[in-house]
């Protein structure tokens, strides 16, 4: 009798379980539709994938759920982060933005591929180059009025342009903006260059002052200590790599470490050269990368190459990051304002001059023992 009751309890159960499921399957479907809308409206920029949600609430329900696939947790230029209350349980699900890849503007790849979208996302297409940038960086809900259409166009649009989702498509507007605010032409056309000389003085003053403090303030110690670490193995090759006018500080450092440790070397500045420099790297090599707003695409391909190819990759930027951020293993952000409309490496150098005292200091006796090796072989070819 009792094993009969046990039997009918399991069975109810089972078929509780099933029919919840269900639910949730039938649920989750029209969340797909409704949830981009609901979402525009509370100024939420992208919304959860509903089979993200789904997979956990089937994995909450029974222990024997099978894995959620994680190949998926991208689609929507997202990553999911799953917070559990003290039950265990699905509670809610925070967005990551994922970084998409540096290529041609979104006015480009919208124009481009105008005769490839249809109607109604052609629409979309229309309605943000007629406000752009701005209304590319509207909610999905605000974008779907502008355009008069439904938020799933907004997100198949930006699906279409190339994007893992919304919020990959605007991040990459976001990332254009902050271009077009490095362009020293834009920043001519603010500068008052009728100051005079006195005033030119204390603003500098006031400008790199301030540019310093920050970027020291902000400095992480964690990074810098990785760094110092990557740098003072000897069993590591170093590889350092500039863009346009960031290649000086990239020279600068290479020029003190050859004078504290072997195999440290400037990756040469493009043909067969670099390829063959990229094509020896590996796990035994840290690659230096700085790169500055007006990011330079090359040096972000090579650093994109050394790390698929396991390389460490140290990385100098602004505080609004290179899209080498992505892969690097250690970033380290310096302000670059400036009195003058160009850029300013003031802070950047000051940090690079800090590394170097604390690589010498991390080495120790190893380092002085190069520079006596080598300062005894000047004396020589003097002597000569």
């Amino acid at each position: 009798m009792n094993y009969t009751v046990a039997s009918v309890f399991h069975f109810v159960m089972c078929a509780t379980c099933r029919l919840i499921i269900n639910m949730v399957d039938t649920i989750g479907a029209a969340a797909a539709w409704v949830a981009p809308v609901i979402a525009g409206i509370v100024g939420i920029k992208s919304t959860p994938d509903v089979k993200f949600i789904r997979c956990h609430v089937r994995a909450n329900l029974s222990s024997a759920a099978p894995p959620c696939d994680g190949n998926w947790q991208r689609k929507l230029g997202v990553e999911d982060q799953l917070t559990h209350s003290p039950t265990g349980r699905l509670d809610t699900v925070h967005k990551v933005p994922v970084s998409g890849q540096l290529s041609a503007t979104v006015a480009e790849r919208t124009r481009s591929q105008l005769g490839t979208f249809s109607p109604s996302e052609t629409k979309v297409a229309r309605a943000l180059l007629a406000a752009y940038p701005a209304a590319g960086l509207e909610t999905v809900a605000e974008l779907a009025l502008r355009a008069r259409v439904s938020a799933p166009t907004v997100l198949r649009f930006a699906s279409a342009l190339g994007f893992e989702g919304y919020a990959a498509f605007q991040k990459a507007l976001i990332r254009e903006v902050h271009e077009e605010m490095g362009s020293p032409l834009q920043r001519l056309d603010d500068h008052d260059s009728r100051v005079d000389g006195g005033r030119t003085r204390s603003e500098s003053a006031s400008v790199f002052l301030d540019g310093l403090a920050s970027t020291f303030d902000a400095l992480p110690e964690a990074e810098l200590g990785r760094a110092v670490n990557l740098l003072g193995d000897k069993r590591l090759r170093v590889h350092l790599l500039g863009g346009r006018f960031s290649r000086v500080l990239a020279s600068y450092l290479n020029t003190h470490l050859v004078l504290m440790r072997p195999d440290v070397q400037l990756v040469p500045q493009g043909g067969h050269e670099r390829m063959s420099a990229l094509l020896d790297l590996g796990r035994r090599d840290v690659l230096v990368v700085f790169d500055f707003r007006r990011y330079d695409r090359s040096v972000i391909e090579f650093a994109n190459r050394a790390n698929a190819k396991g390389s460490h990759v140290v990385l100098f930027t602004d505080p609004w990051m290179s899209p080498a951020a992505d892969v690097a293993e250690v970033v380290i952000p310096a302000r670059v304002e400036a009195p003058s409309p160009f850029d300013s490496f003031v802070s950047a150098m000051a940090v690079v001059e800090m590394l170097i005292a604390a690589v010498a200091a991390h080495m120790g006796s190893s380092a002085r023992s190069r520079l006596i090796e080598i300062e005894a072989m000047q004396s020589g070819d003097n002597a000569e």
